[in-house]
């Protein structure tokens, strides 16, 4: 992806650094379109994400995964009824990739060929 391509997420840095964090609530802009996002900073609930939910978000709603470092990261739609998008973020807070997951594809995972800090999750679209 060209440097031309890539959008910066504007996130609250310090805020997603703090320790106590997960499963919060943040509002923040994807771009300029205004997002509530839940916060999935530990490993179970960065495991869980959407599983058995039974609607898909909403399209102002998602989940925000955040690694302490950059690292590689896949994710699966292990339980998931519904497409989701999945946004792949660098420490930068640049957009390096991004990829639709089909539901009910596991164990098919979905990953971004460089290591990323944080992920989103949005509904399909």
């Amino acid at each position: 992806m060209d440097s031309n391509s890539r959008h910066i997420i504007p996130l609250f840095e310090g805020y997603c650094k703090q320790t106590k964090v997960d499963n919060v609530d943040v509002e923040c802009k994807l771009s300029s379109f205004p997002m509530t996002l839940k916060v999935a900073s530990t490993p179970e609930s960065q495991l869980i994400g959407y599983q058995n939910s039974e609607t898909s978000p909403e399209d102002d709603q998602g989940i925000l995964f955040v690694y302490p470092k950059e690292t590689h990261v896949a994710f699966w739609m292990k339980n998931v009824k519904f497409p989701l998008d999945i946004l792949f973020f660098n420490s930068n807070k640049e957009m390096v990739h991004r990829e639709t997951m089909q539901p009910n594809t596991y164990p098919k995972t979905y990953r971004c060929p460089v290591p990323v800090q944080y992920a989103v999750e949005t509904k399909a679209g």
